[in-house]
């Protein structure tokens, strides 16, 4: 589980994270995966998470995405991966639509092992 908290007066994103894969930031900057602390998964344990906040710029946007994206897998037993993800975000016309259209191609028809979710979050 993964939460987040936009404030758009301030333009802040706030995080706490349960075992969730690292949120990637789009930017006319930069791409990059964004560096936040990650707790247990929840209910394994008590466990205290902690927040990690980001500023981010107008025209950014957010992707978070669950783990069967980076864990499909191709007819060879590749998993599509975060580099994949990183490397089709970084082109010009890139969109939740398009990352999932690359990922069914990648998998070429193979069946999903895990459920596979993209949420974007943007700032304008």
């Amino acid at each position: 589980m993964i939460y987040t908290i936009l404030d758009p007066k301030s333009r802040t994103l706030t995080f706490a994270n349960a075992g969730h894969l690292s949120p990637l930031l789009v930017n006319s900057n930069e791409i990059k995966f964004l560096e936040i602390n990650s707790g247990l998964p929840l209910g394994l344990q008590d466990a205290l998470y902690n927040e990690d906040k980001f500023e981010i710029s107008i025209g950014s946007k957010l992707l978070l995405y669950s783990d069967g994206v980076t864990e499909a897998m191709n007819a060879s037993s590749e998993e599509y991966g975060a580099e994949r993800i990183l490397n089709h975000m970084m082109k010009p016309l890139s969109s939740m639509q398009s990352l999932l259209e690359d990922v069914r191609l990648f998998t070429a028809g193979q069946p999903a092992s895990d459920d596979i979710t993209l949420l974007t979050i943007g700032s304008k």
